[in-house]
């Protein structure tokens, strides 16, 4: 409901979640110059579009953008600070979108391995103390992830993503029931509920740093042991409850 037209593709089998959004956004893109992604346990404002087109439409000529994204962490925003949208240097994948030259500058075999393995720390300072372990994940066979193959791509390229300074994605991934997401969140956000359809965006491609810092400060390290801790804890919750179920029965 609310579409123009309604295309549909099907695999007959399981291509995993790197094969599948790359070839899946490679052939939307090559059709029209550029793509919007939202996965299926991503729920959007009624605003997300108007987003997201105006990002696309506004910055498609600014080859420092890499991506519009949907989604954002909750973030400290000046007082003085008058747009409704700001840049950050690491891409989201939870709704987001690109424009066709920016997709296909994306190197995703990274073969030359050992240049990669130089810049580990860099990438880490760059995106967060997250970011060259899932990009080894992936090397390893440990995870199929296109994203961070998308940001190592947008590190080594030193461009921007833009986001909105309150939230158009609600991830509803985080029941327990997502492959990538636990049940414990440590992400926070507020969710954009209002009708608003024309947005302000910042007129030159410069990141502020104490946004960028709020931003990212959900992926340190500390932050990062907190929500393993507490999803241990969630689970071993959710363990005592299944085996005294099984005792009653």
């Amino acid at each position: 409901t609310g579409f123009r037209s309604i295309e549909t593709h099907f695999s007959e089998v399981n291509r995993g979640l790197g094969p599948s959004i790359i070839a899946g956004v490679t052939d939307v893109i090559n059709g029209y110059g550029r793509a919007i992604v939202i996965e299926d346990d991503l729920v959007a404002s009624r605003n997300l579009l108007s987003f997201m087109n105006q990002g696309l439409n506004r910055y498609e000529n600014d080859k420092d953008v890499f991506s519009v994204c949907g989604y954002s962490n909750r973030v400290r925003v000046p007082g003085s600070y008058r747009y409704d949208a700001y840049f950050c240097p690491r891409s989201s994948s939870w709704g987001w979108a690109t424009w066709k030259d920016r997709w296909d500058s994306v190197d995703w075999e990274l073969k030359d391995w050992a240049s990669v393995e130089a810049k580990a720390k860099a990438f880490n300072r760059w995106g967060g103390s997250d970011c060259y372990g899932m990009l080894k994940g992936w090397k390893d066979g440990r995870n199929k992830s296109w994203a961070i193959r998308f940001c190592y791509s947008q590190f080594v390229q030193d461009k921007q993503s833009l986001f909105p300074i309150i939230s158009k994605i609600d991830n509803e991934g985080f029941d327990g029931s997502g492959t990538n997401c636990k049940q414990f969140n440590r992400f926070k956000y507020e969710m954009d509920n209002s009708n608003k359809k024309i947005f302000a965006f910042p007129n030159d491609v410069e990141v502020v740093e104490s946004i960028r810092r709020s931003a990212l400060s959900y992926h340190t390290i500390l932050i990062r042991v907190y929500s393993k801790l507490m999803n241990l804890l969630y689970n071993l919750k959710s363990d005592v409850i299944r085996y005294n179920y099984s005792l009653k029965i």
